[in-house]
């Protein structure tokens, strides 16, 4: 049995207005507290004036079963479920309400008409209820049922001396009493209505809200995610295609870039480790300002070692023209590090190589510590060939070449691979093409 209101239950039924649980339950207390009222005063003068009742016994019976209704009608408003009272409430009114005039007019035909102040309080009381409770063909009809009622009442007694006058002051002031309540009624139910939508209306702008805050929650962390493996701008370039799909396994020709250092080995045997950490944060910083600036994602770090690959998360026109462009600009940067290194007389040089095809993308990892990479032997190849450079020289293979062929001069040579059977054709690039040969590239997603 549930006691509180159930904000998604009406009572309603045949011409009851729609009600919440709580308003209802009012009402019944209510009314059945003014039964009481009414009964009660009724058995008081049957009791103490039995003298002015033309009929005792009968009168007291017509009392007695008006308290017995309002003792039901209290106990059915604080006993029922929500669920029970929704269901009933709205026969439970008509009865009620009705019967209201019925037991009134069987009692002033009992005592005589001439006794009828106590007895028709119950009159005034109908109306004011079905105003209230009920739609307005209800409403009337409960109007018209008390002045017939009270005007049989009248036919058959005697001892009135103006039955029509006294019918029609009545029937005047159940009038204007209903017309006050049923306007009060009709502007509580607007208010209603009003308050309703206006909760609606809140609960839906609560619930975009909530949407838009779990969405922006979903968006955050896949940016944390995200920005373990990709430069920040990418990471919102991602972000901006509004879907996980790219995380999952996927295959896609790409460029990669793999750039390390020449002589590293060597510098870190004679060097302090303080410089070794120095030269790792400055190379990696240069390095990685350029490959970003080219919509490169990042794909590993391994020592003096960088790996890199182009058209994918970020898609571009030619991932091959990519590469090999941010290729091109880390020659001026590179070179003016290690000039200075030089001067601190260590001998470092870098190698570039870079290869072009198929790849597997995705996240690879466990759910504690994960990475988005590729996959593939056009990464082992890029690393060999990287292997294969010369201080300040880029190596190609040979779909990376074709796709690049015009805009650089190249060496073509045939190279022995670990991993690799027989001998790889690949291009070695001295130095940089002259300025305007390749460009830059446009973001195509």
């Amino acid at each position: 049995m549930t006691h509180g209101t159930d904000e998604s239950l009406n009572l309603s039924g045949p011409g009851v207005r729609p009600l919440a649980v709580d308003v209802g339950r009012h009402a019944g207390r209510v009314a059945g507290a003014l039964y009481l009222v009414c009964g009660l005063s009724v058995l008081q003068v049957g009791i103490v004036a039995p003298a002015v009742i033309d009929q005792q016994w009968a009168f007291l019976g017509v009392g007695a079963c008006v308290v017995l209704l309002g003792v039901v009608t209290i106990g059915l408003a604080v006993l029922l479920s929500d669920q029970l009272l929704a269901r009933l409430f709205g026969w439970a009114a008509l009865v009620l309400i009705f019967g209201a005039a019925g037991l009134t007019s069987l009692g002033l035909l009992f005592a005589n008409a001439s006794r009828w102040n106590v007895g028709s309080l119950v009159y005034l009381l109908a109306p004011i209820f079905g105003f209230y409770l009920l739609r307005r063909p209800w409403a009337i009809a409960v109007v018209v049922a008390d002045g017939v009622g009270y005007a049989v009442v009248l036919w058959f007694t005697d001892g009135v001396a103006v039955p029509g006058s006294q019918w029609f002051f009545l029937m005047a002031v159940l009038a204007a009493t209903a017309v006050m309540v049923g306007g009060l009624a009709d502007r509580a139910d607007r208010l209603t209505r009003a308050e309703r939508e206006a909760r609606l209306e809140l609960a839906a702008s609560h619930t975009q809200l909530e949407a838009r805050v779990a969405d922006q929650v979903d968006q955050l962390a896949r940016l944390e995610r995200l920005r373990r493996f990709l430069s920040p701008p990418i990471a919102d370039a991602v972000l901006s295609a509004g879907t996980n799909d790219i995380l999952q396994p996927h295959r896609r020709r790409i460029g990669v870039l793999f750039c390390d250092l020449r002589g590293f080995t060597r510098f870190t045997a004679t060097a302090e480790p303080e410089d070794v950490v120095e030269l790792l944060e400055e190379y990696h910083e240069s390095v990685v300002s350029v490959l970003g600036h080219h919509q490169a994602s990042i794909g590993a770090f391994a020592g003096d070692g960088i790996m890199a690959y182009f058209g994918d998360p970020i898609l571009v026109e030619e991932p091959a023209r990519a590469a090999l462009w941010a290729a091109q600009d880390l020659h001026g940067p590179m070179g003016r590090l290690l000039e200075v290194w030089r001067g601190r007389g260590f001998d470092l040089g870098y190698g570039i190589g870079i290869a072009y095809g198929y790849a597997t993308l995705g996240m690879v990892g466990t759910e504690s510590r994960c990475d988005y990479t590729p996959i593939g032997s056009v990464v082992n190849l890029a690393a060999r060939l990287c292997d294969e450079a010369r201080s300040a020289e880029i190596v190609l293979d040979h779909r990376a070449h074709a796709a690049v062929a015009g805009l650089v001069r190249a060496e073509c040579c045939s190279l022995e691979l670990k991993g690799f059977d027989g001998a790889v054709e690949a291009y070695r690039v001295a130095a940089p093409s002259p300025g305007g040969m390749v460009r830059p590239l446009r973001n195509v997603g």
